[in-house]
């Protein structure tokens, strides 16, 4: 065989070899970077979801939920965003951390007005002073003393029943006036014949 035949022998096989012999690579997907962003939280309230994992390049949303009772006080983290109840993250480059913080909230007292009881000589009024809500009533009883009755009683817009007077739904402070006087009697005298008695009715 001449050199120039074994040439083309040996062209011949190396292409045969590269066509039919090469096997198949199986091909791997595209791998996916995430990040972890993570939620921390001081006081009673709820974080939704507490972690999430998210690719590089997008954002997580949070929604916060103070408890009864609580109120957002703070939060921070991720260079986010709070738009009502919703904190939005900015794009996720590397892992963060979200801390939230959540507070009592402060009770304000009802309001309350002064009620109070003045009687004059001859009896006393209980309470002599009480401190009502407002739009509530108070109820004051009124005690006159051996010989006494209730003579008048007047303020914070009430109304009396027997010995217990009830006011109207207190707006503001105000005062129960109640007098006193002496009881009365009415006093008849009778003559029999033979003689008259003077006077014949008199109130003692």
């Amino acid at each position: 065989m001449t050199s120039l035949n074994k040439i083309a022998v040996i062209l011949l096989a190396i292409l045969v070899t590269s066509c039919g012999g090469e096997s198949e690579e199986s091909i791997s997907p595209p791998e996916i970077n995430l990040v972890s962003i993570t939620t921390t939280k001081d006081g009673e309230g709820i974080i939704s979801p507490s972690q999430q994992n998210v690719e590089v390049g997008a954002r997580a949303t949070f929604t916060i939920t103070a408890s009864d009772g609580h109120s957002l006080s703070s939060i921070d983290g991720c260079n986010g965003k709070l738009s009502g109840n919703v904190f939005r993250t900015s794009t996720a480059i590397n892992d963060c951390n979200i801390h939230v913080t959540f507070t009592p909230q402060a009770t304000t007292p009802p309001i309350s007005y002064e009620v109070t009881g003045l009687a004059t000589v001859g009896g006393n009024i209980s309470p002599a002073s009480q401190r009502i809500e407002e739009g509530s009533r108070a109820t004051l009883v009124l005690l006159p003393n051996s010989g006494f009755e209730i003579n008048s009683v007047t303020g914070c817009a009430g109304s009396l029943s027997g010995n217990t007077y009830t006011t109207s739904p207190i707006s503001a402070a105000c005062a129960v006036n109640v007098t006193f006087k002496l009881k009365t009697y009415q006093a008849t005298a009778q003559a029999s014949t033979g003689g008259s008695v003077s006077p014949n009715s008199q109130t003692v």
